[in-house]
């Protein structure tokens, strides 16, 4: 029995492909896991931006949109991982490389610190809130210090959590599931029985983008465009995260079906009703608005209530995120052990914990969609038009001889990776929020950039890499599955 344990505890650790039987999340608990995941910090902020921008009739479909659109194109993400029973990273050796699967896995985490720090600094800004509704000690109650030493507290819960394993996340994160839908439904009749939905529908955004910063007539579009640009960049920055719970699905359909709705239109709810927070209390924090609403209802304990729930919430966040990304640490570098697997996945986001940071989600998120989009790209065109998603287990797992194409890397991806990132760069620099070209904002900037990047990748690998290198999944009939 022990033996058995420990080989359980090597596959929800490890690198080893997880059997039908270690598999045990079905498709509401994927659902579950993926609405915790995005809602407590994410989902709140980009809608909150977006009611920052625009009005609610232009919020709407930009994030419904946003998110939904961005999803449903890396959405064949999910299949492999399910299909074969490894993380995400693993799962794509066959495609980049055993080499360049390694560079992929510090994309990875390149892409992971900014969301972290979201979601710590935001359980900051709970507490903080928290502390200054119980009167407590000013330097507690305010921004500074205050908001970097709680954030602190929640990154090292969150990965106390992950380091638990799957099986305590999933009951974590149904706890948080029903914490987050009695925030959103508390939001929800504040918002129409307060302000009422002709307010909340009429409402001017706060703080959009006008002429006379922008130029005649720039103004909506820029505020249009950076909204939209930020939800999308949500949507497919689930790209590297769903291997890491998809591999646990009990079955493929359950894998694609969980990821799709849950980080999809469901959560993009929360989005929705983020925005119509935004522009009826005119504030871009959503810590702020339990307050405002406990101020306008008289019902002083609802800010306590409100902010106690959804800093838990926010430290579920972190554990889900933690957990996918040590996982596909020690998968690509089985040399680390789990604990500085966890580490690598977390110490960089403390040099992150800061207040000008929670303020940025439009570059945060525009810089993790343009890293996550052009993986996702690849990934996604290589299902459809190469491997059909057909790869043989062993070979993923063999260093010195499984799936090497020029010395562990793929050419075709590596030229792939470099014209996504010269197309996205052309049309918007996500650190400065400025266009090269001027394209941008009369286009986003991960779109083109996601099918320019899948174009060069196949015909490459259709005129190239496929004639010159012998690759399992293309040339061998024997294909193995662990469906």
């Amino acid at each position: 029995m022990a033996n058995n344990n420990n080989v359980t505890e090597a596959v929800y650790t490890s690198l080893l492909p997880a059997d039908k039987s270690e598999r045990c999340y079905g498709m509401w608990d994927l659902i579950a896991v993926q609405i915790c995941f995005g809602i407590a910090a994410w989902f709140f902020l980009c809608g909150s931006q977006a009611g920052m921008l625009l009005t609610a009739k232009e919020a709407i479909p930009t994030i419904l949109a946003g998110n939904c659109v961005g999803i449903f194109m890396i959405s064949f993400l999910s299949i492999s991982p399910s299909r074969y029973g490894v993380e995400q990273l693993t799962a794509t050796a066959g495609i980049f490389g055993q080499k360049g699967s390694i560079l992929m896995t510090f994309f990875f985490l390149i892409a992971c610190y900014p969301a972290l720090a979201l979601a710590t600094l935001m359980f900051g800004q709970s507490a903080i809130k928290f502390v200054a509704v119980l009167t407590g000690p000013g330097f507690f109650a305010t921004e500074g210090a205050a908001v970097t030493i709680f954030a602190l507290i929640a990154l090292v819960g969150g990965t106390f959590i992950a380091w638990l394993g799957p099986n305590a996340l999933r009951w974590f994160t149904r706890l948080s599931a029903i914490f987050m839908a009695l925030i959103l439904a508390g939001l929800i009749i504040y918002l129409f029985a307060y302000h009422g939905i002709d307010s909340v529908i009429h409402a001017k955004p706060a703080e959009p983008y006008t002429d006379a910063d922008m130029g005649a007539g720039m103004g909506i579009k820029w505020s249009r465009a950076t909204a939209l640009e930020a939800n999308l960049g949500l949507g497919m920055s689930w790209g590297f995260f769903f291997g890491g719970w998809t591999r646990l699905a009990k079955t493929e359909s359950n894998g694609y079906h969980g990821c799709m709705w849950g980080w999809g239109v469901l959560a993009a709810v929360a989005g929705l009703f983020a925005a119509f927070a935004a522009l009826a209390i005119g504030k871009y924090d959503p810590t702020i608005w339990f307050v405002q609403v406990s101020k306008d209802t008289g019902l002083g304990f609802l800010a306590a209530v409100g902010l106690v729930l959804f800093a838990i919430a926010n430290i579920t966040s972190v554990a889900t995120l933690v957990y996918p990304e040590a996982i596909a640490v020690k998968s690509r570098m089985p040399r680390f052990g789990w604990i500085p697997a966890l580490l690598i996945s977390v110490v960089p986001v403390l040099f992150m914990l800061n207040n000008a940071v929670y303020y940025m989600v439009s570059n945060v998120y525009a810089f993790i969609g343009l890293v996550t989009g052009i993986y996702a790209s690849i990934v996604v065109f290589d299902f459809l038009f190469i491997s059909k998603g057909r790869f043989r287990i062993r070979e993923f797992f063999s260093v010195n001889k499984g799936y090497q194409y020029a010395k562990g890397w793929n050419p075709a991806a590596l030229i792939a990776v470099g014209a996504g990132f010269a197309t996205y760069l052309l049309i918007l620099n996500p650190l400065t929020w400025t266009s090269l070209t001027g394209i941008f904002p009369y286009t986003t900037a991960i779109v083109p950039t996601f099918f320019l990047t899948g174009i060069v990748y196949t015909v490459l690998m259709k005129t190239w890499i496929m004639k010159k290198y012998k690759i399992p999944f293309v040339n061998d009939n024997e294909i193995e599955t662990n469906r």
